[in-house]
């Protein structure tokens, strides 16, 4: 008696097994057939079986349209997020298009209205947030000057100061320049 019902166990387990094979083979054709894609098609009909698997595995019987309606409704959460997503990449570059203009504004700014040294001390205090001890050395000048340097290139920017171009041109060589 015991050995059939263990027969009987492994026919019904292995006919289950057939069956879902079966329905996996079936959602698999639907997948791509939504998804007209066959890596999408393929992961969309795992997860859809995972699904199944771990929600529906006390039902004695998974429908077809079960299965379909499970992986219809995840490929319709998968698009939305592909657009969520789309959205925030096309967001984030026109943010850092902003801020690039802005900064060549400003470093055009500041190269046409200081010298060279006072334009280099400035973008390693303001942009770099380097301290006047760590400028000196690097420049190999003394406090005084860097801290004077920086305080002149602050008062013409923030003035707005239009100091004599042709002066300040002479400061920076062609190579400078480009």
């Amino acid at each position: 008696m015991k050995n059939a019902k263990k027969r009987m166990l492994v026919k019904t387990d292995l006919s289950r097994e057939e069956y879902m094979q079966d329905h996996y083979h079936k959602l698999l054709r639907y997948c791509l057939f939504l998804t007209k894609n066959e890596w999408d098609g393929n992961d969309l009909a795992q997860e859809t079986m995972e699904k199944i698997i771990k929600h529906y595995s006390h039902s004695a019987v998974i429908s077809q349209s079960l299965l379909k309606k499970v992986a219809y409704n995840k490929w319709i959460d998968v698009v939305r997020r592909r657009q969520k997503e789309t959205i925030q990449d096309v967001l984030n570059e026109e943010i850092y298009h902003h801020h690039l203009e802005k900064a060549l504004f400003i470093t055009d700014t500041l190269l046409t209205h200081t010298t060279p040294k006072q334009a280099v001390i400035f973008f390693l205090t303001e942009a770099f947030d380097y301290q006047s001890a760590e400028i000196t050395d690097m420049l190999g000048t003394t406090e005084g000057a860097v801290k004077a340097a920086l305080h002149r290139s602050r008062k013409r920017l923030n003035k707005k100061e239009a100091p004599n171009i042709e002066r300040i041109d002479s400061f920076w060589s062609d190579e400078e320049n480009q």
